[in-house]
């Protein structure tokens, strides 16, 4: 085996089926890496220490504030999850038909009952901070709330759903890409992808574009999708896995150089820094992390992603992305604290606390109640 690697042996079509197989089987430690995503979420959104005179512990808590990635973490999973998917079924009958209502039973149910609570909210209580925002309610059943502008417009109820957003056209795109294209093809687009992203950003950025602008776009985003995509195509290719098998060692520096080089990224947070190329740096970060993990993972890394906690956690995680800062601010709210983001005293960390509880439970009954009853329904019904 040799130290290179050609963009044909990766995209070889002459896959042994049982390798495909296999990498269309769900694999538990993804459960564990959509848990770490969902984990990084609740540690931004949660873990916002601000506390006066306070300069020691407010410094540990630095790391914190990149915490953000979590969304980019999740972009590169749903690449290598849905690319996966198509890439099997890309020859299927029901190829469209069965992807829609899978995804459609998979997503709709909780997005909708949110964006139906949104409108009694913003008509009862429009003063409320849960509900008060200047975004125009249409676009969020229509998943346009990413194109409007300024995505921090949205009212707190449901205003991470931008990143849902970018999914959902995602998911109107890609189809028909994989189904046109031939898989070299399709790794040369997505190569072209990759490069292409940062230097969109970075032209938006210097034409005076600004964060609330570039980052919930889809265009912007689509270099962690393509990567998850390659993660996908690689995964599909013996001579790929067989590459990063003996290669691991080189990947693994590359992978720890990455992670040397995120605290920069709390250094230098102009713009022009972590919107051109800092959200490129997480979206490869994460690339080697999951292509590591899945084809050459020392035993503390499997053992670690494999841990009940954290796939638990990732299996609840499209609840708890939806709910946790509505349920935080409602207890907030309650108690009387005010719409107060961050933890400044016993108060906000006791309620902080317990958000996180009464997100956990609400997610857990979600799951058993709706969501787990739904997939299996839509994968009884609809088939390849």
């Amino acid at each position: 085996m040799t130290n290179s690697l050609s963009i044909e042996a990766v995209s070889s079509a002459a896959v042994a089926p049982q390798a495909a197989n296999v990498a269309a089987k769900r694999i538990p430690e993804l459960d564990g890496v959509r848990g770490l995503a969902i984990a990084l979420v609740l540690v931004y959104h949660y873990v916002d220490v601000q506390i006066p005179g306070h300069k020691v512990l407010n410094y540990a808590f630095l790391p914190a504030h990149l915490m953000w990635s979590g969304v980019d973490l999740f972009f590169v999973l749903s690449g290598l999850l849905i690319g996966g998917i198509l890439l099997d079924y890309r020859e299927s009958p029901h190829y469209y038909s069965t992807f829609y209502a899978r995804r459609i039973y998979r997503i709709f149910p909780i997005y909708y009952l949110m964006v139906a609570a949104l409108f009694a909210g913003a008509s009862y209580f429009p003063a409320s901070p849960l509900f008060a925002g200047t975004m125009p309610l249409w676009t969020f059943p229509l998943y346009a709330q990413n194109l409007m502008g300024d995505f921090t417009r949205a009212p707190a109820w449901i205003g991470v759903s931008w990143s849902l957003a970018v999914e959902e056209q995602f998911y109107l795109l890609f189809p028909m890409v994989v189904r046109v294209f031939s898989r070299p093809v399709l790794l040369r687009l997505m190569v072209a992808v990759i490069a292409g992203a940062p230097l969109l950003r970075t032209i938006l950025v210097m034409h005076g574009w600004g964060f609330e602008q570039v980052y919930p776009l889809l265009p912007c985003r689509a270099d962690e999708l393509a990567l998850g995509v390659v993660a996908a195509i690689m995964m599909r290719s013996e001579a790929a896995k067989a590459w990063v098998k003996d290669n691991c060692k080189g990947l693994y520096l590359c992978l720890l150089a990455l992670l040397l080089v995120l605290p920069t990224m709390l250094k230098w947070t102009t713009y022009r820094y972590v919107g051109t190329m800092g959200y490129s740096i997480f979206g490869v970060t994460y690339f080697l992390l999951i292509l590591l993990l899945l084809i050459a993972p020392f035993p503390l890394m499997k053992r670690a992603f494999n841990a009940g906690w954290l796939r638990w956690l990732g299996m609840v995680s499209y609840c708890v992305y939806l709910i946790h800062e509505p349920v935080r601010i409602g207890l907030l709210l309650l108690f009387r604290l005010g719409d107060v983001r961050s933890i400044t005293g016993p108060a906000t960390l006791l309620v902080t606390m317990l958000a996180l509880v009464v997100t956990c439970a609400l997610a857990q009954v979600s799951w058993l109640l709706l969501e787990k009853r739904m997939i299996r329904r839509a994968h009884l019904v609809y088939h390849y």
